[in-house]
């Protein structure tokens, strides 16, 4: 007997326990990964400037390409998810990005690329590591 799932995403049937928690357990991760262009975003409450909300966020990291995903995370950061590298890249460089009395920092979702830098070459962008850096 062949007990390979050929259904749709929630109902399946398996044979044994073992393998409908695989099955789960794929379907759950698969939510959980984020793509390697998602940065996270922070930010300081500070008394007298307000703070960033979804709206804010979205129409200030716009400038640096189209945004897939803007989740916030507390009431001090947010996790943006770029539908380009190139364009996360772009953030993650930029200097003073935000209101003048509340300056936006930006950091990797991702530990392992925080040792490297991208290079925009004529055939594409280029990845290059820094040795220095440690992860």
């Amino acid at each position: 007997m062949n007990y390979t799932c050929t259904c749709s995403y929630n109902t399946c049937f398996f044979s044994s326990r073992f393998q409908r928690y695989i099955h789960n357990t794929k379907l759950q991760n698969a939510h959980l990964q984020m793509p390697l262009q998602t940065i996270i975003v922070r930010w300081q409450i500070k008394r007298n400037n307000e703070s960033y909300d979804v709206a804010s966020l979205k129409d200030i990291l716009s400038k640096f390409g189209p945004i897939r995903a803007l989740d916030l995370l507390s009431a001090t950061s947010a996790r943006v998810v770029y539908a380009h590298l190139d364009d996360c890249c772009k953030a993650v460089t930029s200097g003073n990005v935000g209101r003048p009395g509340n300056i936006l920092s930006f950091q990797w979702w991702h530990k392992c690329m925080t040792n490297k830098s991208f290079i925009m070459r004529r055939r594409g962008l280029a990845v290059k590591s820094d040795n220095f850096i440690m992860v």
